[in-house]
């Protein structure tokens, strides 16, 4: 029985055995150059075959597509299983007077009843506070130095999720702080904690919540070193350096010669136009001082940050997260580093602020140069920017020294170790 036709050679062929195309009778199994006869011409034949081809070639192309798109969606979602958030204080704002935390590593010197010199006397009081915003992490950054252990860069700043804010404000290093330390400024905390055999980030910590009227939850102590690591990380970076630097430091094994003018700065360049403040001549010495250097600073830490949010630099950060997980004291963990990375990619540069906590820069106390915060103004600023409450930060939560020049005022009324305590105090 024959189905779908009859058979010649062992091969099934059409029961029509034989086709008029215009171009003469050809027997519909003859071989051609294209192969056997379709029926059609040649031409249509080329036509349909590169179709077929076209049309396999998408298909391919498709599938592989396919393929890669749920690599990568699969990666995205292990991603942001792995990625943890930090974990948050929750705690509301401070009350100083209720733990008196010292801020220097000595526990809990007592609070004098007479300081010599008159007081701004203001009870504490505990803080009402509706709670935590949703989305707000609060962290503090602090740069030292590997040859003299000073902490001349200190960043507090909080990322908001919610809004899409990264807000970050430098403390300058010859800061009032209450403490009960001779030499009172918040660069001296870490290094003399350190030199004593007590815990110099615990003690930085204390010093942050008395400024700030809260705990952080993220702290990280990095090495001018480790910076200039993560710079070369990310292929350096473009910067307009403001003037000509030329500075020699033997003793802090420190030489800076790097010319004004745009240009790409490695790491270890990058480091350098961040530490500079004095001109082996004089010539081109900040006019500001630290002031004028955070603020170069600032330019430097801004270009970082765009060019960290170009997507040319997203395979850099596991090199990124390497450096920072071998070589950064810190309560951040590998994850808690890729939820910050992932947040952050999300900004663009309008979103990122950087600030100087209000004071006055230039003054003098018993010999020593201080800078004396505006308690008010930094008031302001903390709720402006770094407030992860939904209440506001007032006097009754931060432990802060501010003075005229000529007399010391305390927020909470008490100054750490008494007014005597001041190197070079004279009555």
């Amino acid at each position: 029985m024959q189905l779908f036709g009859g058979k010649r050679n062992g091969r099934h062929v059409s029961g029509a055995a034989k086709h008029d195309s215009g171009h003469g009778t050809i027997n519909s199994d003859q071989d051609t150059q294209y192969g056997k006869d379709p029926g059609v011409s040649p031409e249509e034949y080329t036509a349909e075959a590169e179709k077929r081809g076209t049309r396999r070639w998408m298909r391919r192309t498709l599938t592989a597509l396919g393929v890669i798109a749920l690599i990568l969606a699969g990666a995205y979602v292990a991603f942001q299983i792995w990625v943890t958030p930090p974990e948050i204080n929750i705690n509301t704002p401070a009350n100083p007077g209720s733990t008196n935390s010292p801020g220097d590593g000595t526990e809990g010197t007592p609070k004098p009843e007479d300081t010599e010199q008159p007081i701004d006397a203001e009870a504490p009081v505990q803080a009402v506070t509706s709670g935590r915003r949703d989305g707000t992490y609060t962290f503090a950054i602090v740069g030292t130095d590997v040859i003299s252990g000073s902490t001349d860069t200190i960043l507090v700043g909080m990322l908001d999720t919610a809004d899409g804010k990264l807000n970050l404000v430098s403390i300058p290093r010859d800061t009032l702080v209450n403490t009960a330390y001779d030499i009172k400024k918040i660069n001296y905390v870490y290094p003399a904690c350190v030199n004593n055999g007590k815990d110099g980030m615990a003690a930085l910590l204390d010093v942050f919540e008395d400024l700030l009227g809260y705990r952080v939850d993220s702290y990280a102590l990095v090495d001018v070193e480790v910076c200039a690591q993560l710079v070369d990380a990310i292929g350096g970076v473009w910067f307009d350096v403001p003037i000509d630097m030329d500075w020699d430091a033997p003793d802090q094994e420190l030489y800076i010669h790097i010319k004004a003018g745009y240009q790409l700065l490695n790491g270890e360049d990058a480091v350098k136009v961040m530490r500079f403040r004095y001109s082996n001549d004089g010539k081109n010495t900040y006019a500001g001082g630290d002031i004028d250097r955070i603020q170069v600073q600032h330019d430097l830490l801004m270009a970082l940050a765009k060019q960290m949010l170009s997507l040319g630099n997203i395979p850099n950060l596991g090199k990124i997260a390497a450096i920072y997980e071998e070589n950064v004291t810190t309560n951040v963990t590998a994850r808690n580093l890729g939820f910050y990375a992932k947040e952050f990619l999300k900004l663009d540069s309008e979103d990122i602020t950087f600030q100087t906590l209000p004071a006055n820069y230039w003054g003098s106390l018993y010999g020593e140069g201080y800078c004396f915060p505006y308690i008010d103004e930094w008031l302001a600023m903390i709720n402006e920017s770094l407030n992860p409450f939904a209440s506001d930060i007032t006097r009754a939560n931060i432990d802060m020294l501010y003075s005229d020049g000529i007399s010391v005022y305390a927020t909470q009324g008490y100054i750490r170790g008494g007014i005597g305590s001041f190197k070079h105090y004279t009555p």
